[in-house]
């Protein structure tokens, strides 16, 4: 875990097996706003958030860490990759 800057909008980032979410917060981070789903290989979702983070000013990406029913947490190889891709994308 990194440390959050403590302005800017916060992006928060749900990586799902079929499409990614993404929300922002306003620039107060008072309220977060859904941005959308995005779909396609895991190299072009992150591409896209990277894109979006700096059309929209983002100084912190949260990454939410899949769950199984039973609140155990899973992380199969599918958000093993999409983190990767994101985190070589933000490089």
């Amino acid at each position: 875990m990194r440390c959050m800057k403590s302005s800017g909008r916060i992006m928060g980032v749900d990586l799902g097996a079929r499409r990614v979410g993404v929300a922002l917060t306003d620039p107060s981070r008072t309220l977060a706003t859904p941005r959308g789903a995005l779909t396609g290989p895991a190299s072009r979702v992150a591409v896209e958030i990277v894109r979006i983070a700096r059309d929209e000013d983002v100084t912190t990406i949260v990454v939410g860490r899949p769950r199984r029913t039973d609140g155990r947490e899973e992380l199969p190889d599918w958000f093993i990759n999409a983190a990767a891709a994101l985190e070589d994308a933000l490089v």
